[in-house]
């Protein structure tokens, strides 16, 4: 992740797929210190407990 944010100023990750109630990618993405800048979701038509979600790092925030 950091070596890419030193290309960009900002990554953005995804569309992924989650479960509605639980954000591991964004508990990933802070466990190794990195601040969500923003973040993007909607649910999915055919399975409503699941949502597709985008998010993206700031370069400039991207340390917590």
């Amino acid at each position: 992740v950091e070596r890419m944010l030193g290309w960009c100023e900002r990554l953005i990750i995804g569309v992924f797929n989650e479960e509605s109630h639980a954000r591991p990618t964004e508990e990933l993405l802070r466990s190794w210190g990195h601040m969500i800048g923003g973040r993007s979701e909607r649910t999915n038509r055919k399975k409503p407990a699941i949502d597709y979600r985008v998010l993206w790092i700031d370069t400039a925030t991207c340390r917590a």
